[in-house]
C-alpha cells in the first residue's frame, strides 16, 4: 500500500455550508428518484460500472480484484488517462502517449517501476452529436486536491481511481461541478491510454495520485491495441492484480442519499465514511478557494 498521500483540509469554517449543501443534495437526489420511488429505485438512481458488489449495508463497496468489461462507446468500465497527461518518471514528466514498453514510471513512494504494457482506447463521435456522459472526461483542476496537485488541468475517465486519504476512489465520485466536473471536448475523437505495471500502483499523473491499470484478462479486452498483449504476452491466464489500496465507492443513489445525509449531519454528529470525507474536504477546497 502506498505509504504517501494527499492532505485535503478538514471542513473547518466551511463545515456548516457543506452541511447546507449536502441537503441540497440529498433533496435532489429524491426529486431524481421520484415521490413514490423504493428503495430499489434509489438503488439505480446513478449508472454504476458492472461487477461492482456491495457490503450489504447500502452504502459504500470495495470493487473486487476483476475490473470492467469494454462494451462499446457507452461503457461504464473504461479507466484512464486523457491524451495528453504527463507522468512522473526518473528523466521527469511525459506524455503517456510518449511511454513505451520497457520505460520506468515513479510511484507515489517514490520507487520505480518499469511499464509493461501501454493500454490505448478511442472513442468517435458523428460531427454535432454530444459526448455520452460515460465517455467524456472528467476535469480535475489544477490544485483541486491539494497545492499543486493536480499541477494543471488532469483529464480522466469517470472510472478512473484516485488514491486519497488511504482509499482508492472513482473520480465521478468527487465530482462537485467545481473544480471537479464533467467535460465535453470539442474533438471529434477521445484518446485514453492506460499503463499497465508488473502490480497495482498509485502513479503521480500531472502530479495528482492516480491508479496503474488494475489488470485481469477482462480489463485489457477493453482496450483497442488488445492484440498487441497477446501478441507479447501470450495472453492472459494469470489471476487478476490485487489492488494496492482498499477501493471504495457509491453503490447506486440510496449509498449517495445516505452518504450526504452523513455529511448533513457531520457538524453536529460526525459518523462520516472515508469516501464522505473526502468529497466533503475536495468541496470545501473548492469553496474555500473560491471564496479566498
Amino acid at each position: 500500500m502506498p505509504k504517501s498521500n494527499v492532505v485535503v483540509p478538514s471542513l473547518g469554517r466551511a463545515g456548516l455550508q457543506l452541511s447546507r449543501r449536502s441537503i441540497v443534495a440529498a433533496g435532489a437526489i429524491l426529486m431524481m428518484a421520484g415521490s413514490a420511488a423504493t428503495s430499489e429505485a434509489l438503488a439505480f438512481a446513478k449508472p454504476k460500472p458492472p461487477r461492482f458488489h456491495g457490503r450489504g449495508d447500502g452504502s459504500d463497496y470495495i470493487r473486487p480484484r476483476e475490473s470492467n468489461d469494454h462494451t462499446g462507446p457507452d461503457c461504464v468500465g473504461c479507466n484512464c488517462f486523457l491524451l495528453g497527461t504527463q507522468l512522473l518518471t526518473p528523466a521527469g514528466e511525459l506524455p503517456i502517449e510518449h511511454l513505451k514498453i520497457g520505460d520506468r514510471v515513479v510511484t507515489l513512494d517514490g520507487e520505480t517501476r518499469k511499464v509493461r504494457w501501454i493500454a490505448r482506447i478511442a472513442f468517435d463521435r458523428e460531427c454535432g452529436a454530444s459526448w455520452s456522459t460515460e465517455v467524456q472526461p472528467v476535469r480535475v483542476s489544477k490544485d483541486a486536491l491539494s497545492s499543486g496537485r493536480p499541477s494543471r488541468d488532469l483529464y480522466l475517465s469517470r472510472w478512473h481511481m484516485l488514491f486519497l486519504n488511504g482509499v482508492l476512489m472513482p473520480v465521478s465520485n468527487v465530482i462537485n461541478g467545481r473544480t471537479i466536473a464533467p467535460v465535453s471536448p470539442a474533438t471529434d475523437r477521445l484518446e485514453y491510454y492506460h499503463v499497465e505495471l508488473d502490480q497495482h500502483e498509485v502513479l503521480l499523473a500531472d502530479s495528482a495520485p492516480c491508479e496503474s491499470l488494475l489488470a485481469s484478462a477482462e480489463s485489457r479486452q477493453q482496450f483497442d491495441n488488445y492484440d498487441e498483449y497477446v501478441a507479447l504476452y501470450g495472453g492472459a491466464t494469470a489471476l487478476p492484480m490485487t489492488p494496492c489500496a482498499p477501493i471504495v465507492s457509491f453503490n447506486g443513489g440510496r449509498s449517495e442519499l445516505n452518504s450526504r445525509l452523513r455529511s448533513a449531519l457531520a457538524p453536529e454528529f460526525d459518523i462520516r465514511r472515508p469516501l464522505d470525507i473526502v468529497r466533503d474536504d475536495l468541496d470545501a477546497r473548492a469553496l474555500l478557494s473560491r471564496a479566498a
